[in-house]
């Protein structure tokens, strides 16, 4: 599915178009400083673009325009329809995806499933137990409610890598010092992601922790680019 977007006015959402468009270089900067593998130069920004509407893509939609389009059917065994709409895509020369979710403040990490359908919350249900088996987290611990939102991102990653056996990596970008809604500093977010973990039951080191890039952007760095 292919989500246009307005041009935003503030928060995460305003501070990402700008980081694809206009300050792409500070963005693939602090993604390579976070996974050395991959080299500022070598990545591509694919959405949201200004000059495709802003659109954000989920679903089969997201994958085809990583080149993944053949892993289309094996994501609907996985995922039902309204999977995670991403708020960045890009991919490097090598063909490595990167899948990118931005927040602008705490409030926004809370979130639970909102699955209607039986049939479609047993299939997330059923495959986010796969990925806590994957991660060894307690059975007990509730990844429908609270963070359900960073569940079903970690679930995807989980899906690219060992489903599809694509090297693909979630980044996972924090804005500090958003001046144009909520203010949020670098420790707040630190203590933030911590009671995250740790209502996820997530340990630090993980079997997907090499895979995602937490990344701290003070807005500073991007507002004259905007």
């Amino acid at each position: 599915m292919r989500v246009p977007q307005k041009e935003a006015k503030k928060g995460s959402q305003y501070w990402i178009q700008i980081a694809v468009n206009t300050g792409h270089e500070v963005l693939r900067g602090m993604v390579s400083d976070k996974l050395r593998k991959i080299q500022a130069q070598d990545i591509d920004w694919k959405s949201p673009r200004a000059t495709d509407q802003y659109v954000e893509y989920r679903d089969a939609d997201f994958l085809e325009l990583l080149g993944l389009k053949n892993h289309a059917s094996s994501l609907r065994e996985f995922w039902p329809q309204g999977g995670p709409q991403w708020d960045a895509l890009g991919i490097t020369r090598q063909g490595q995806p990167l899948v990118v979710e931005a927040k602008g403040n705490i409030s926004e990490m809370i979130s639970k499933c909102k699955a209607e359908s039986p049939k479609s919350k047993a299939r997330i249900e059923a495959s986010l137990n796969e990925v806590k088996t994957h991660l060894r987290v307690p059975s007990e611990c509730n990844w429908l409610s609270s963070f359900y939102q960073y569940a079903n991102r970690l679930a995807h990653l989980y899906f690219l890598r060992e489903v599809c056996g694509v090297e693909a990596y979630l980044v996972c970008i924090y804005f500090t010092g958003d001046y144009t809604h909520i203010h949020t500093s670098a420790p707040e977010w630190d203590g933030a992601l911590e009671l995250r973990n740790r209502v996820m039951g997530l340990k630090r080191r993980n079997r997907l922790s090499d895979f995602i890039a937490d990344i701290y952007i003070d807005v500073s760095e991007l507002a004259g680019r905007a």
